[in-house]
């Protein structure tokens, strides 16, 4: 994490496993002194998904038990080009609205660069680390 923000990219198959190990480092109780502000999850490089329904509200219910942990919201870019990636990152975020945080999925990764730039400016006053062309400034993951 640097500067408020977390960015992670998955390629090749992304199974249900990897996702919700993914997700348990995201929403760590131990990120309370240090809260993630926003996050950039970029699934374009996904060519296969094995994740099931029971996987994916697991990984909302992960998420939604992280936003307790810390008092700020957070912001939420997901940039999915596939359709099936797309479906299931939309299926996540409609799982995760009690969370309060701020959530889109985009088609487009500078559409989702824009929107996270603009949300985390206005909402914590602070710019994110994220390039249009892939190269993020913050360090990149991997789910």
């Amino acid at each position: 994490m640097s500067g408020g923000g977390v960015t992670s990219e998955a390629s090749g198959r992304l199974t249900g496993s990897e996702l919700l190990t993914a997700m348990t480092e995201l929403n760590s109780p131990a990120l309370a002194e240090s809260p993630v502000l926003y996050a950039f999850l970029d699934l374009n490089g996904v060519t296969a998904m094995d994740i099931s329904t029971i996987q994916l509200r697991a990984a909302a219910d992960l998420s939604i038990r992280g936003s307790r942990y810390q008092s700020a919201s957070r912001v939420v870019a997901i940039h999915a080009n596939g359709d099936l990636a797309f479906a299931l990152a939309r299926m996540w975020q409609v799982f995760v609205e009690q969370t309060g945080w701020e959530t889109h999925v985009f088609r487009e990764r500078s559409q989702a660069v824009t929107w996270v730039r603009a949300r985390v400016a206005a909402r914590f006053g602070i710019q994110a680390a994220l390039d249009i062309d892939g190269r993020n400034h913050a360090g990149n993951g991997s789910a």
